[in-house]
């Protein structure tokens, strides 16, 4: 898939590009030295070689315990999206509880867009975030996590007969960096950028 296209109409053009958290029952591993939350439906995803990061946030002492906070809001946030973009039924209200800004909105418009084509999202997409940077002196403060996503199991379905509507061509593995800050005593997920030129 490119961005901008999605299924035969053009529609949710960042959903299975900003898809991430759903198949399997282990969690995902966070980078910290140990398993993310477990969540279920997230599948661990392995980056290849040529993705290693060379800079990753502390593992212990207070930017530690907020960085596995963090991991697991993320997480929570792909958990919900995946239940949501399932249903027909869903008004996204959910997600409100793990996000904010642009990547709330994101996924409001994805969801409508789901909705007016008559299409759900089937399947068992893939990650692996890992945490970057943990700013716990700014206000307010604020996390960056660096994700490779896989979506080539995670599939637009027509919501009634559950046939795949997949568009003929779609990008299935990338990059994308999410801003996370905390507001109050929660974290929430800002902004998530695809970096669709990047491979892992």
């Amino acid at each position: 898939m490119r961005t901008g296209t999605v299924g035969g109409a053009g529609l949710v053009s960042a959903l299975l590009l900003s898809a991430c958290a759903a198949g399997g029952d282990a969690g995902s591993v966070d980078r910290l030295g140990t398993t993310a939350p477990t969540v279920a439906g997230v599948a661990p995803l392995t980056p290849s070689s040529g993705s290693a990061n060379d800079r990753i946030a502390p593992t212990d002492g207070p930017e530690g315990a907020a960085g596995r906070l963090v991991l697991r809001t993320y997480q929570d946030w792909w958990q919900t999206q995946v239940e949501v973009f399932g249903r027909t039924d869903s008004d996204g209200s959910r997600l409100e509880a793990f996000s904010s800004g642009k990547a709330l909105s994101g996924s409001l418009v994805n969801l409508r867009q789901l909705h007016d084509a008559k299409l759900v999202m089937i399947g068992s997409p893939g990650n692996s975030p890992v945490l970057k940077s943990v700013d716990l002196k700014a206000d307010p403060q604020t996390a960056v996590i660096e994700d490779c996503l896989d979506v080539s199991g995670w599939h637009q379905a027509d919501a009634a007969t559950r046939a795949v509507k997949d568009p003929p061509k779609r990008l299935t593995r990338y990059i994308a960096t999410v801003s996370v800050r905390k507001y109050q005593a929660r974290w929430l997920v800002t902004e998530f950028k695809q970096e669709v030129d990047r491979t892992c």
